[in-house]
């Protein structure tokens, strides 16, 4: 965890209350709001800025990016951590939340009795993130001033990307699941979009069409799991990702 000394030390978390000198912020968003107010973020960012939080964990989002490059087999657990990361980043005024998408999700899943149809989201994220550069972010650790941060510049920022693909599951209980994607599974600030949805279960690849959902129940059955399937998003620039998941 970044060792945070803004403002000389004088962030004090008081339940919810974030204290600065004599001034008080309702949450972590307010206080992000004036420790930056000197730079037009809007501006100088793709909409997703990493150190936007204060308490930014270098390590968390190290681990997280590093899972991405050299294991490319993705959970549910990737899909909460790329939401919970896009709750933090976001410098939107009106603010992601990651429950305006999955209480919708975990409603149908609630709501099935165990013999009807069980769609499923694959959730697809392809973001461009900003991440002050390693000197920048060393100098504002170490800010001395309850006056907001000094204005940033382009030159401060990197951009970084941040992309992964999963069904939400990881196990599957029932013989009537489909998998699907729409619009509102596909997460992305890039200026592309998805050409084609492939995945591959027990050997046989096979395309998800947008909107439709794909029943999987041919693929498996008691005597041959499916434990494993590959999932590969090409893209209307032509480029293409390619990833894993297990399930148990």
């Amino acid at each position: 965890m970044k060792n945070i000394l803004f403002f000389v030390c004088c962030i004090l978390l008081i339940g919810k209350q974030h204290t600065i000198g004599q001034m008080e912020f309702s949450s972590t968003k307010q206080l992000s709001e004036y420790a930056y107010s000197n730079s037009n973020l809007q501006n100088l960012t793709n909409g997703y800025f990493l150190n936007y939080n204060l308490n930014y964990d270098t390590e968390y989002w190290s681990n997280f990016e590093k899972s991405q490059q050299v294991n490319a087999n993705y959970t549910v657990n990737q899909i909460l951590t790329t939401f919970d990361l896009m709750e933090k980043m976001d410098i939107s005024s009106t603010h992601f939340e990651m429950d305006s998408i999955l209480f919708p999700v975990m409603r149908s899943f609630y709501a099935n009795n165990g013999y009807n149809n069980q769609n499923i989201p694959l959730f697809i994220f392809d973001l461009e993130v900003s991440e002050l550069t390693k000197e920048k972010n060393q100098a504002l650790n170490i800010w001395e001033s309850e006056n907001p941060f000094p204005a940033l510049t382009p030159v401060d920022f990197k951009v970084k990307d941040l992309y992964s693909a999963a069904v939400f599951v990881d196990t599957l209980v029932q013989n009537y699941i489909h998998f699907y994607w729409n619009d509102e599974t596909f997460i992305s600030n890039k200026n592309r979009t998805v050409e084609k949805v492939e995945v591959t279960l027990n050997g046989i690849t096979s395309v998800i069409e947008k909107d439709i959902p794909f029943d999987i129940s041919l693929f498996y059955n008691e005597t041959t799991p499916l434990i494993k399937i590959g999932i590969r998003v090409t893209f209307t620039d032509g480029k293409f990702k390619e990833n894993t998941q297990d399930f148990f």
